[in-house]
């Protein structure tokens, strides 16, 4: 986590307080690839699978294609809210990738 100080002219989106619904659509936002080097962000699309406990932290499971480049970018559900962090994905498994819970990310925030 990092503090940006200043006037940066980026825009900071809130992570969201409540757990999205297994079903739900999100879309993630983020500079697939190493796009960032081509100023072009990129969006995907796919729906909350399931959650899940790996190594005692709970994830938001979803389908949507986490790439080098969009993990730490935002998911976002259909109103706006940050419902999580893309952090990583199973290689061994097609569309299966995890996200930090945004209800968990607003917690560690605040305790900062």
């Amino acid at each position: 986590m990092i503090k940006i100080m200043g006037n940066t002219g980026f825009t900071f989106v809130t992570p969201s307080h409540y757990e999205v619904t297994v079903g739900e659509e999100i879309i993630i936002i983020g500079y697939p690839l190493g796009s960032f080097l081509l100023g072009k962000p990129g969006l995907t699309k796919g729906i909350v699978s399931a959650y899940r406990i790996v190594d005692g932290y709970k994830f938001i499971q979803t389908d949507a294609a986490i790439t080098p480049g969009n993990s730490g970018g935002a998911a976002i559900d259909r109103d706006g809210n940050c419902i999580g962090i893309p952090t990583a994905k199973f290689l061994e498994a097609d569309n299966f990738g995890l996200l930090v819970p945004g209800f968990d990310v607003s917690n560690l925030v605040q305790q900062l």
